[in-house]
Formats: C-alpha cells, structure tokens, sequence
C-alpha cells in the first residue's frame, strides 16, 4: 500500500513537472513575441520619421534648385544688356549662389545629424541610408552643368534585425518620394 502511494506521488510530481515546463516555454514564446512585436514598432517609428526628414530634405534642395535655376537664367538675360548686366551678373549671381549652395549643404549635414541621432534612439539604418537622397562628390553634393544638386534615381535601404525589414526606395518623379515595404521572415 504504501509502495502505491509513493508512485502516484511521483506521477504527480513528473505531471507537475510537466506542465509547469509547457507553461514556462509557452510564456517565454510569448514574451519573444510581445519583444519582436515592440522592436518592430520602434522601428516603423524610426523608418516614419526617417520618411519625414527624407521629404523635407528633398522638397527644401529641390526648391533652391528651382532657384538656382532661376537665377543662372536671369544672369544669362542679364549678360546680353550690356555694361548694368555684367555688374548685376558678377555682384549678385555669384554671391547668392554661394549662399544657396551653402544652404544645401547644410539641410544635407542636418539630414545627417538627424540620422545620427535616431541612430542613438536604437534604429537599425542600413549603411545605404547614409548615403543621403542625392548623389555627393566627396563629403559636398555633387551638381550638374547647371548647379543643381543630383537626386539619386536609386536609393534604397532597409531598416532590420533579427527576421523583420523594413525597406524603402525612392521615386523621384512621384508626389511621394518613397515606396515603403513590410517583410517578415
């Protein structure tokens, strides 16, 4: 008799056992779950705000570009009235060129500040994304004939970790710039 109390004993114990490693391996599948889930939020917060700095980046240069544009048209109808046209083309267009320019080049050098800091704040860029929207020539934006900065035709980047992305791809002939894809592995 007491030989059958000890095995129903140890049958409780292996069935408690049992069940409390189910239990245990199931909330921490959970939790995984619940960390994956808060990572990729973080994340599409990052890629959200990354998205918004990209824009503002773009429409700012392409704006001054659209200056810029202007004003060698203005210095090139200026060069053909004569002598007041040659001293408005060497004073003015020069000097607020320079200016413009370096305006650009100084949303391009706040972009990546900013990228700087979201990489603090624990978003995973891919090193593509630093490249910035538009092509540069060294550390400066590299410009056509006519000065303008160059946006890049392709510009790609993921935001990842572990089995999510989160990709984006610029388009630069649409109203909004950026194509943005969830994949999940």
């Amino acid at each position: 008799m007491k030989n059958q109390n000890g095995s129903a004993n140890i049958l409780a114990l292996s069935l408690l056992v049992l069940i409390t490693g189910i239990m245990t391996i199931w909330v921490l599948k959970r939790s995984n779950t619940f960390l994956e889930h808060q990572y990729l939020q973080r994340q599409q917060i990052c890629l959200r705000k990354f998205l918004i700095e990209s824009r503002s980046l773009i429409t700012k240069t392409e704006s001054v570009n659209n200056i810029i544009i202007n004003i060698k048209t203005i210095s090139i109808i200026s060069s053909f009235l004569g002598l007041p046209g040659k001293i408005i083309q060497k004073i003015g267009s020069k000097g607020v060129l320079k200016i413009l320019y370096l305006m650009q080049e100084t949303q391009k050098n706040k972009f990546l500040f900013k990228l700087r800091k979201f990489k603090r704040q624990k978003c995973h860029f891919s090193l593509s994304t630093y490249k910035t929207p538009y092509k540069l020539k060294g550390i400066k934006l590299k410009r056509n004939i006519k000065g303008q900065a160059i946006l890049r035709r392709r510009y790609r980047g993921y935001f990842s970790k572990k089995n999510f992305f989160l990709t984006y791809k610029l388009r630069p002939n649409k109203k909004d710039y950026f194509d943005v894809k969830f994949i999940s592995i």
